[in-house]
């Protein structure tokens, strides 16, 4: 139930959004205990409402202001009224127009290795910080893929 470019998965197309969709804004006093103001903490209060995963989207958690999640229009009711704390902090809920919700910050980084051989288990060595014999162990059991086929040998070579 993704809103974002950015996000790890999309259920439906921006024009369904407004028909199935919601976004709720998430307000605690969490000055104080800013631990608690965590995805982790926000995720584990939601789904004790005994709501499934596949109801609830992106939840959005900005440096200050209100947390924010998408959530389906079906169960937004029952969360504005259900939901009381986060991590034993008091919270209030309310629902905002989809268009106020935060795109959230991305942080990439580039990273530059040099690798001694182009075979498939070294780049995957590297790339993953895994040992060489690791990385030809899951190469041989079909867990890596290049180009998005699997392939068993280790000795592969790869292209720059």
């Amino acid at each position: 139930m993704g809103s974002f470019e950015v996000v790890e998965s999309k259920l439906m197309a921006d024009t369904w959004a407004d028909e199935y969709l919601a976004a709720i804004a998430i307000r605690g006093n969490f000055k104080f205990d800013k631990k608690r103001r965590n995805h982790r903490h926000v995720l584990g209060s939601i789904l004790g409402l005994g709501i499934d995963r596949k109801i609830l989207g992106d939840i959005i958690i900005p440096d200050e202001g209100d947390i924010q999640a998408i959530v389906s229009r079906e169960m937004t009711d029952y969360i504005e009224e259900s939901l009381t704390s986060i991590a034993r902090v008091p919270v209030q809920v309310e629902r905002i127009p989809l268009s106020s919700v935060v795109e959230p910050m991305v942080e990439k980084r580039t990273v530059t290795k040099t690798c001694s051989s182009s075979r498939l288990d070294a780049v995957t060595s590297i790339s993953f910080n895994m040992s060489r014999s690791k990385c030809a162990e899951a190469i041989k059991q079909g867990e890596i893929q290049v180009n998005w086929e699997a392939t068993s040998s280790p000795s592969a070579a790869t292209k720059p």
